[in-house]
């Protein structure tokens, strides 16, 4: 171990090793919350997702305690393509889930504005209806659910303006803060080229009402997760605390126990992505409808779990919601709610029901600490400049090829058991150009001197 015991040359070579790589290590670091960190986190993080997504984790089991009802393209060219969604028809599929014995509806549809189509009658109609009447439909149907005391929970979006005020809502007088909640359906866009949805928000601070006091909407997951535990009082009393001061985090009683949930952080230019809390928020992306590119083409979401509206009915007269979570929404071309995801092009409504799935499952994908980041590659750069040292230069090259594929298996594997992601530069590999320096050296050196003979011939 003591390396005063070699030539000067490769004790020069050691010293040099451990500085280039303490270098590149310190670059990384100092690329904490920029995009292009954030670039190849990313990356790295996508693959560990999507590749872990088919294996039977927490997520993917808290998963089937989700149910979708949706308007999928045949449904919408057999609406012929309205310009407003028919309330109406969402009502048959709200009142489908509410027979079937849901637990938690949500809505992910616009509700900001009135229906103001003319009266007149399209696929399912006995006689036209006016948009005002279609809206009474749903309107009835809730308003059924919130007299129920039995009956299951209602998120209905609350929309935003992009100065935070919040938007009108035709059914807002149903708002009640225990049956029928006020939501926000956004999630965070990352601010990276490719804008993929990758981070679930825990709420929004709004204002809203005539007097333009500031109130919490809490997201679709969180939402979700406390009406299915049946603690919806719980946001109410955590609405308030939080309006009251600032918290960095609040817990939330969700399924199985308390669950910590971590707002993001401001900074000059937006939201800052690469922060160990925020990390949390991480989507585990473990359901998606039949037709998503990069995965098989039926999808995998079971079978009794999907059904789509048609004119006499739902399509899957199997469809089973008893106790769960009904997500009703849009997934044909024409609804414009389509995101990009690790996984591929998904409508909202299955970008929401993973967010949920990742708070149910309790499964938390999150960065490594800095500090153990810094303590492992500290250790892989001395353990490979030491190799430099007392190996051959081919065999000290063979140990990182080694090393680099033992630290990809060793870091998923981490991961998978602990969710997690153990980020590495790699700055060991960077070891070993002082000796291909040194022979870039030599060869030009000779190469000169060949020069020089030839012209002396």
């Amino acid at each position: 171990m003591n390396i005063f015991h070699y030539p000067q040359e490769r004790r020069r070579c050691f010293f040099f090793n451990i500085f280039l790589g303490v270098m590149i290590l310190s670059f990384f670091v100092l690329l904490k919350d920029t995009t292009i960190r954030q670039n190849v986190i990313n990356g790295w993080f996508d693959f560990y997702i999507s590749f872990r997504s088919s294996a039977q984790t927490d997520t993917r089991r808290a998963a089937e305690q989700l149910a979708f009802l949706d308007f999928d393209q045949e449904a919408w060219e057999t609406l012929g393509r309205p310009g407003m969604m028919p309330r109406d028809k969402v009502a048959d599929l709200v009142r489908a889930a509410y027979d079937g014995g849901a637990k938690v509806i949500v809505l992910d549809m616009d509700y900001s504005e009135a229906d103001y189509t003319p009266p007149r009658q399209i696929a399912g109609d006995t006689e036209p209806l006016s948009g005002e009447a279609r809206d009474q439909a749903l309107y009835r149907v809730l308003r059924e659910i919130q007299e129920n005391p039995n009956g299951p929970v209602v998120l209905l979006p609350a929309l935003t303006y992009t100065d935070g005020v919040r938007k009108e809502n035709i059914f807002s007088s149903l708002y009640d803060g225990r049956k029928v909640l006020a939501v926000t359906p956004t999630f965070s866009i990352n601010q990276t080229s490719d804008r993929k949805v990758r981070f679930w928000s825990p709420y929004l601070l709004a204002e809203g009402g005539a007097d333009r006091q500031k109130e919490i909407l809490w997201s679709i997951p969180v939402a979700g997760a406390a009406a299915l535990a049946g603690r919806t009082e719980t946001l109410a009393e955590k609405s308030r605390a939080l309006m009251e001061e600032e918290a960095s985090s609040v817990a939330m009683p969700s399924v199985g126990g308390e669950y910590v949930i971590h707002r993001e952080r401001q900074g000059k230019k937006g939201l800052v992505r690469d922060t160990q809390d925020l990390q949390y928020n991480r989507i585990q992306y473990t359901l998606y409808p039949p037709g998503v590119k990069k995965r098989k083409p039926e999808g995998n979401i079971p079978a009794a779990s999907l059904a789509h509206w048609r004119e006499t009915g739902m399509d899957n007269p199997q469809f089973d919601c008893q106790g769960k979570i009904v997500i009703i929404g849009r997934s044909d071309q024409d609804s414009g709610d389509f995101f990009a995801t690790p996984i591929g092009n998904l409508p909202g409504m299955y970008v929401h029901a993973n967010s949920i799935a990742t708070v149910l499952g309790q499964q938390k994908p999150h960065l490594t600490p800095l500090y153990k980041h810094v303590l492992v590659e500290l250790c892989l750069i001395l353990l490979t400049a030491y190799a430099f040292l007392v190996l051959k230069p081919w065999q000290a090259k063979c140990l990182v090829l080694v090393l680099t594929a033992a630290c990809w298996l060793a870091s998923y594997a981490y991961f998978c058991l602990t969710d997690e992601f153990v980020y590495l530069c790699f700055a060991f590999t960077s070891i070993g150009i002082y000796d291909f320096v040194n022979k870039i050296e030599t060869f030009f050196q000779k190469g000169v001197a060949l020069k020089e003979k030839i012209r002396r011939c």
